[in-house]
């Protein structure tokens, strides 16, 4: 597939998200990876942009706040623990979520190989912290 512009990119995490935020708030019998499955399906393979405009309360769409309908379906999907993680991710980097390694490594990078989406955006942190439900060795 060719490489999208910038305007496209930032056009397509919009969609994504947009759609999945009225997926959210009108839910049905469909798991959270079904609904995303849907939604992100035909963008397979792409590049979306996932910071959100300057003034937005998230700094990424995937960010996990319970009035983020997209990084709330993300959390479900894709946490260790589903939606009963959602608290942690939120605590676990008060500076703003998209900071958190946790949340990157758990959540967002599993979502992106699942769609073979390609992302420039990464984790400040390069040490991430474990999960407390993680096993020690």
């Amino acid at each position: 597939m060719p490489e999208l512009s910038a305007s496209n990119n930032s056009a397509i995490a919009r969609i994504i998200a947009a759609q999945a935020q009225l997926a959210s708030l009108s839910r049905d019998d469909r798991t959270a990876i079904q609904i995303l499955d849907q939604i992100c399906g035909p963008f397979r393979g792409t590049a979306p942009d996932w910071r959100a405009p300057p003034g937005s309360t998230l700094s990424l769409y995937t960010d996990p706040h319970s009035s983020n309908g997209f990084g709330t379906l993300l959390v479900e999907a894709f946490a260790p623990d589903g939606l009963s993680d959602l608290p942690f991710y939120c605590k676990e980097a008060p500076q703003g979520p998209a900071q958190s390694s946790v949340h990157w490594g758990e959540v967002v990078l599993p979502f992106l190989r699942r769609y073979g989406f390609r992302s420039a955006v990464s984790p400040v942190s390069a040490f991430p912290i474990a999960h407390p439900a993680a096993k020690a060795s």
